[in-house]
């Protein structure tokens, strides 16, 4: 799976603390941001107006991955039929 130029991965393990659902491999050079989950969720304590900022873009992201994979089963099963 081919990722924009800015993009997050992890989310929801951020969130659930559950473990991570997908392996990443980076194709080039990365730049890359690592938020220790203890901090993150202080963060979010401490200041309301970022915390719905973020859930809101979580949202948003894991709206577009439903919807994607969503898109790819329909793919799969007409490509059975």
């Amino acid at each position: 799976m081919s990722q924009s130029a800015i993009t997050t991965i992890g989310e929801s393990g951020m969130l659930t603390g559950e473990p991570r659902s997908a392996t990443v491999v980076a194709e080039s050079d990365l730049s890359v941001l690592a938020i220790d989950r203890r901090a993150f969720l202080q963060l979010m304590q401490e200041d309301p107006t970022l915390a719905t900022r973020f859930y809101r873009t979580v949202m948003t992201i894991l709206r577009q991955k439903l919807i994607a994979s969503n898109r790819r089963i329909d793919q799969l099963l007409q490509n059975q039929a």
